[in-house]
């Protein structure tokens, strides 16, 4: 992003798939805005994992850790070989620790501000899914509407989505899935597509 009375970056915005935008920023002294789409328990997993078992790369897989910031025991191969500690030339490791060094500030959003005109899709205050959940949080309570969406990077096939949705089903709470497929039908008295 530049000011708009000159070519100057006032910063570089960035995300975890954009691991290179670190060092320009940093050789330029740009601050780097990193949305984060992704859930804290990645970041605090990997965190744990490297403040409280340096020696990890020697563990066998078969040994649980049990880290008192993570709720479950968590094995070395629960983790990518990209992240596990050891490795101190691999960029991977200074994008995870960036989150705590990072200077931080108030929410830059919501980011759809901006957009002059609205998609014809979406979760906008007029929308009926607003009113259901407004309606849906009045009976059940906060807290218990379930809010599925794996994001774009993640590929599940057809199968795997029937059976992502059986286990939803199972859960008898109200949810909300979002799903991008053009292929995937979601089972027979399940409302909206």
């Amino acid at each position: 992003m530049c000011n708009s009375d000159s070519s100057t970056p006032i910063c570089v915005p960035s995300d975890m798939f954009l691991p290179w935008t670190l060092d320009p920023s940093r050789m330029f002294n740009i601050p780097r805005i990193v949305c984060g789409g992704m859930g804290v328990l990645p970041v605090v997993i990997a965190r744990s994992v490297s403040l409280h078992v340096p020696c990890l790369p020697s563990l066998s897989n078969s040994v649980p850790l049990n880290l008192a910031s993570v709720p479950f025991p968590l094995h070395k191969n629960d983790s990518p070989a990209s992240v596990r500690p050891g490795d101190d030339s691999n960029p991977m490791r200074a994008i995870l620790a960036e989150p705590f060094q990072a200077n931080y500030s108030s929410c830059l959003g919501p980011l759809n501000l901006y957009i002059k005109e609205r998609p014809k899709h979406g979760f906008w205050q007029s929308s009926p899914h607003i009113k259901w959940l407004d309606h849906d949080m009045e009976e059940v309570g906060p807290g218990n509407v379930i809010y599925v969406a794996f994001g774009s990077q993640s590929y599940t096939t057809d199968v795997q989505k029937e059976e992502i949705a059986l286990g939803l089903e199972k859960a008898g709470q109200p949810l909300i899935w979002v799903v991008r497929s053009s292929t995937w039908i979601p089972p027979v008295g399940w409302e909206g597509s």
